[in-house]
Order: C-alpha cells, then structure tokens, then sequence
C-alpha cells in the first residue's frame, strides 16, 4: 500500500505534462482530470494504510492543515449559496477548476503530510517536481523553432509548452524557477546542485519567450527577495559572495540595457516580447487595459455579495451580468477594442479579485490565512535549524508567487506545486516525532477486511462519476464533432446520443458544443437525405437549452442565448416557418433582461426584425446598439448584413439614409 501511495504521488507530478485531443479543450482539462484520478487513486491506497495503522499514518493538526481545511470549507459554503452549485461544484469542460478540484488538493495535502515526513522523501519529490520542467521547457522550444504547436494558435509568437495559454505557462516558471533557486541550497549532491541552476538558467529564458508581464514581475520580486534575504543572512559574514552576487546583478542589469537600446536604435530586431515589455510600463502608469476594466468588473460584482461570493466557476456568469460597453473602446495606438465583444472573460486575470468574486471576503481571509500560516511555519522547525537562509528563499518563492498572482490566476498545475509545498513547510516546521505505537493490531481481522471492501467500493464509485463518466461523455462530444465535420451524419448522431447519456453536469456543454456542430453538418446531412432527423435534433438540443436557462444561472449564459438566437434564425432561413423568429424573440428578451448592455444583442433583434419585414423597429435597434458601442462601421456592416440576408437590397440604401 505503501508503495502504492509513493507511486501515485510520483506520477501525480507529470501532470504539467499531460495533455488529450479527447476532450474539447485539450490542454486545461485534461490535466486536471488526469490530477484529480490519480489523487483518488492515492487516497485509496491510503485509506487501506490508515485502516492498517492509523496512528502510524494519521497526520497531527497544525496550522496549516487548519488554514487549508478552513479555506476548502468556504469554498463550499460559497458555492452552495452561490450563482449555480453544480457548476461550482463540477467546474466547466475548459478548465475543470470546480470545488471538486479543491477537494482532491486538499486530500493531497492529507496525504502528504501523512506519510512523507523524511527529508529523502521531500528530495525526492521536489527533485522530480523540477525535472518534469525540462520536457515542457523543451516541448516550448519545439514551439518556437515551429516543430510542434501542442494544439495552441501561436500567432502572437509567444510560446505555451504544454499550458495551451502563455500566462498559465509564464505562473508556472515562476515557481519552478524559484523553487529551483531553493533546491540549489537545500540540496547537499553537487551533480543535483548544478542541475538545478542550469534548470533555472534555461526557464528564465524561457520565461522571458512566454511574454508574461505578470510573471516578469513576479520573478523580478521574487529575485530580488532571495537577493536581499541573502545579504541578510550572510552579508556580514561573506564579503566577497556579496560582491560576486551584486556582480552577477549588475552584467544582467547592463546586457538588458544593451539589448533595449539596440532594438530601439534599429541595430536588433524588434521582437513581440519587447513590445510586451514597453506595454507594460504603459499600464504601469495608467494606461488602458483589458485587465483593468476586468478587475473593476469584478469588484462591482463583489460589492454586490461581498461575504461569499458567487461560488466558484462564475466568473463567466458576472462577465455576462455586469458587463460594460466601455469595454468596447478602442485601445490607444491601435485599431481594435480594447476588449472585442466576441471575447468573453472566465477569470479576472488576477488571483485577489477572483477569490473575492468567487468566495467573497471570507473566501480571500482564508486564503490570506493559508499564506500567512506557511510563513509563520518557515521561520521555526528543522529547516531553519539546518540552514537560515532557507526560510528565506521560500520566503522569496511566495512573494513571487503571490505578486504574479496579482496579475494572473492559479491553475491545476500551479495549485499543485502550492500544495506540494505547504506540505513540505508543514513537515520541515514539526519538531522529529516522538515513536508512536502500532495499533496495527487493535482492529480485528474481520473488522479491517469490511472497512477496506467499503474503501474501495466507495473508491470505485467515486472515480466512475468522477473520472469516467464525464470523460466519457466528452470523448463521445469529440467524437461527435468529428464525424460531423467529415459529413458522416448517422455515426454523429449516434455519438451525440452517447455523449448525451452523460452526467447532468455535462449535459448543458454538450449540447452547446454540439449544436454548434449539428449547424455546421446540416448540408452533409441533406445530402444524405437525414437532413430531418439533424434538424430534429438540432431543435432538440436548443429546447434543452433554452430551457436549462430558465431554471439555472451557467458559466455560459450569454453565450448560450445568442448561439441560440443564431440557431433559431437559421432554422428560419431554412424553412421560413416564422414561429422560429418568434422564438428567437423570446430569447433575446431573456438575454437583454440579463444585461441590456451588450450592443450585440441588439444587432441580432434588429437582423430579426428585417426578417419579420418590421424595417422601423429594426432601425430603432440598430439605433440603440449604436448609442452603446458607437461604432459606425459595425452598424451599416450589421445592416447591410440583414438585408441581404432577407433578399431586400433596396432596404437596405433607404435604411442607410434614415439612420
């Protein structure tokens, strides 16, 4: 069992590594299933080991145990009041980062703690830890030398390794890079020693290709902490390591110099990543930026339920109700808005604002308690005793963590290595523990033999409707999605229906997504002469939409009633039956009651109304679309599209002189 708990944790932290086309988003999400069904395979194994001898593998309270548990409850009471408790609960298809995935960190933490407490047991896991980044650091470089792309649109130049997102891996490198930092000191084996500073050379370098300003910040915090710690500690007593350190400032400080100067003078191309770095000294002194008008999104949102939130996973949802047309503005020195409305935020982009949307002021408490209560842990215990710099460079580690966290967002791979290290702080702060006796023999044989068969039927149910039912459904999606794209119509009807068997929480993803699809094949599949039955089908899954909506706020709200408008309009076009216009009027209601604020859902009214031939009221709302985003271009394009559409092309130069 033992070895059981040791093999799990080991392949537990490949999960930077792990990446599927089964699954809609195949980055983020299959992470942090892989995560979280490896972690209930652990829990079991332990579970049978606590049923041997609980008193040998029961770990004791301390404060960051507390603090964590604490936090993971109010995350639980946040989602139970707040906007929708089974996707708070569950998370979406694109990240997976419900209250589920909480749970199962906090169930690593309990292992953890529980049966690695040597300091060959830590070495080892933060050994491997730091050696899975050297196959994402090279998956990056295939990336930028143009071999693999990792199912992530490189246009921007900026590479992603196998994040999918160069911010997920821009927070990523800030903890590697800095924990690496602290296992060249930690670590006694010289051959180890240089490994991890030629890994923390070659992350750098790969940092600064990820252009994430967040994370740039981060690592220059985080640095100069473990700088200004080292002279701390052995300042009086090293002088020429102080100067050999403020050397090794000074040549990166110049050679940074050197090469802005050089770009700017023309001498050396200008680069994506130069740009990113004047950026952001731009939004460092007030410049406009998406993130900013984010932020006070959130902040609304929170003034709004300031306790506890609106649970976790609701970001889209308060996207979509406090969102604003200012957002539509353009940003200085560009030609586009500084968010277009096709983009729809899931995060705030920075970890405070999103803990206070999600779980309110108690919520970001908690999760202020975590942090302080690993700092407290630091400075006492075995690992100051061994060395006194190495509190401070996990110091250094948090604070880096903490300030690109300002600016970006934790994900299954950066909560991972959290929790590895609270674990580690918690077992380095507990003095060596008094012998403990056995209890291997206090249960008796038949009573161990009944609870295990529990664990493991309780083990087994829980990883089905965790793990395998929601993979499956989604694998189902994919493969629906494919079958639709090659025009084979019955095996993507077959699929659909398989995916569609799924787990409640599924369901409302997959018919979003495979409506969208079912749209996309319907001239497959009237070549084929089922252009019935897709149609069918296709209603179906928007009934099912539409009234999912009614009863139930989702990640995907707004969204999900203009893709429904577009359905219905198609549906029109089709068969000019117009009880689809009807309904189509129905849903845009809904959605302008959410948030009259979005122009688009005026635009969409108004290609409706052209096509019920109501041409007044469809100025009227090209009108008031205007008002808000006060783009003339987007106003005759829309109009012009819906008189096309609707076969009235003098229509459409009359309208023009009107508005």
């Amino acid at each position: 069992m033992l070895w059981g708990v040791r093999i799990g944790v080991a392949l537990i932290l490949l999960t930077p590594l792990v990446i599927s086309r089964y699954t809609p988003f195949p980055v983020v999400f299959p992470k942090t299933l892989y995560f979280q069904a490896l972690v209930e395979v652990v829990f079991l194994f332990y579970a049978l080991l606590l049923i041997g001898d609980y008193k040998k593998y029961l770990p004791r309270f301390s404060p960051i145990l507390i603090a964590l548990f604490v936090f993971t409850e109010v995350l639980l009471f946040a989602s139970l009041r707040g906007f929708n408790f089974e996707r708070s609960l569950w998370g979406t298809v694109e990240r997976g980062e419900g209250l589920m995935l909480h749970l199962h960190l906090f169930a690593l933490f309990f292992v953890l703690v529980g049966v690695f407490r040597k300091r060959q047991d830590w070495l080892n896991i933060l050994r491997l830890t730091l050696l899975v980044s050297l196959p994402v650091g090279l998956a990056a470089l295939a990336q930028k030398l143009g071999i693999n792309s990792f199912y992530t649109d490189l246009s921007s130049g900026r590479v992603t390794a196998t994040f999918g997102n160069a911010v997920f891996y821009g927070s990523y490198l800030v903890l590697i890079i800095l924990l690496a930092l602290f296992m060249g000191i930690f670590e006694k084996d010289k051959k180890w020693r240089i490994l991890f500073w030629a890994l923390t050379v070659f992350n750098i370098f790969l940092l600064v290709l990820t252009g994430t300003r967040g994370a740039w910040l981060g690592i220059a915090i985080g640095l100069f902490c473990f700088a200004g710690s080292w002279f701390l500690v052995f300042g009086r007593k090293a002088k020429e390591r102080r100067q050999t350190f403020l050397f090794g400032i000074f040549v990166v400080l110049l050679f940074s110099l050197l090469f802005i100067v050089f770009s700017e003078a023309g001498y050396l191309p200008r680069t994506y990543i130069l740009d990113r770095y004047e950026s952001a000294w731009f939004y460092l002194l007030g410049g406009k930026d998406a993130r900013t008008f984010v932020w006070g999104l959130g902040l609304d949102a929170w003034r709004a339920s300031p306790f506890f939130g609106y649970g976790l996973e609701s970001f889209n949802y308060v996207y979509d109700k406090y969102y604003d047309p200012r957002f539509l503005e353009m940003e200085p020195g560009k030609s586009m808005e500084i968010i277009p409305e096709n983009i729809f935020f899931d995060r705030a982009h920075g970890k405070i604002i999103d803990t206070l949307e999600s779980s309110g002021a108690a919520g970001l408490l908690s999760y202020l308690a975590v942090l302080g209560t690993a700092m407290w842990a630091l400075f006492r215990g075995k690992l100051k005793r061994s060395n006194p710099f190495l509190p401070y460079a996990l110091l250094a580690l948090f604070v880096g963590y903490f300030v690109q966290n300002i600016f970006t967002f934790d994900v299954s791979s950066t909560y991972l290595i959290f929790i590895l290290l609270l674990a580690f702080i918690d077992i380095s702060s507990r003095d060596e523990p008094k012998p403990i006796a056995s209890n291997a023999a206090d249960l008796g044989v038949g009573l161990k033999m009944i609870l295990r068969g529990a664990a493991i039927i309780i083990a087994a149910i829980v990883f089905l409707a965790v793990i395998v039912r929601p993979f499956a459904a989604y694998a189902k999606l994919i493969d629906f999605r494919g079958f639709a794209a090659n025009g084979q119509t019955r095996e993507a009807l077959d699929s659909l229906d398989a995916a569609l068997k799924g787990p409640a929480h599924t369901r409302f993803e997959v018919s979003y997504y495979g409506a969208q699809a079912l749209l996309q094949g319907m001239q497959a599949a009237e070549e084929q002469g089922m252009e019935k039955e897709a149609s069918e089908r296709l209603k179906q899954r928007i009934e099912f939409m539409a009234e999912h909506l009614k009863n139930k706020n989702e990640a995907l709200h707004m969204r999900a009633y203009m893709l429904i408008a577009g359905l219905y309009k198609s549906l029109y076009l089709a068969e000019k039956d117009p009880a689809y216009l009807e309904d189509e009027e129905k849903i845009l209601g809904e959605a302008i009651k959410m948030n009259p604020q979005f122009p688009k859902l005026y635009q969409l009214a108004a290609e409706m109304r052209v096509l019920q031939d109501r041409l007044e009221e469809a100025q009227i709302l090209l009108a008031k679309g205007y008002e808000l985003d006060h783009n003339q271009g987007k106003l005759y394009e829309w109009l012009g599209m819906s008189f096309m559409e609707a076969g009235k092309k003098g229509g459409w130069r009359i309208s023009t002189r009107k508005l």
